[in-house]
């Protein structure tokens, strides 16, 4: 009898194990600095842009979840070239990631840490001279944030090396520290 007792499953506690799938909502925006090779002048010359970004966070459990996400950056571009003339123009990145996301335990104040890959998509769009030249590549973006109540602050890292097919497959190191701020739905 006792045996019998211990193996019947209470409907319950197997309804609460199951745990709910929770889906949250980030719109943000912020500053965007080139870093390294992106920013010297003898490479991409790029200038403090801004971001504009969506995640969408899937959690099941209250640690572990998983992330996807798409974003866009611009930032403008200027450096004279080898005959003294002053060139201008803009990057226009663009990346879909997906990943991993760990966070402290839900309360009014979270920390959490991204771990996000995907593919970037850059243009480089000169006013005259240059024109117009696309690049594909991969992209990683480890994240750090708080979020406080419906608030998010976050520090992105983005690493990318599009191959720009129109100048002989030439590749860019565009490398980025994102300052985002943006609300939770």
């Amino acid at each position: 009898m006792l045996d019998v007792i211990a193996k019947t499953e209470n409907p319950t506690e197997k309804n609460n194990l199951k745990g709910k799938v929770k889906v949250t909502t980030l719109l943000y925006t912020g500053a965007s600095l080139p870093i390294g090779y992106f920013k010297a002048k003898n490479g991409g010359s790029a200038l403090t842009g801004y971001t504009l970004g969506l995640e969408v966070n899937i959690a099941r459990h209250s640690l572990l979840s998983f992330d996807y996400g798409a974003n866009y950056t611009r930032h403008p571009f200027m450096f004279e070239s080898t005959n003294l003339e002053l060139v201008e123009g803009h990057y226009d990145v663009a990346n879909a990631v997906v990943g991993l996301r760990l966070e402290t335990l839900t309360s009014p104040v979270t920390f959490y840490m991204c771990a996000l890959g995907g593919f970037n998509y850059t243009t480089l769009r000169a006013k005259k001279n240059i024109g117009s030249v696309e690049g594909l590549g991969l992209v990683l973006i480890p994240t750090l944030g708080i979020t406080i109540k419906r608030f998010d602050v976050s520090i992105k890292y983005c690493a990318a090396t599009p191959k720009f097919m129109d100048f002989n497959d030439a590749r860019l190191a565009v490398k980025i520290l994102q300052l985002n701020a943006g609300l939770k739905f």
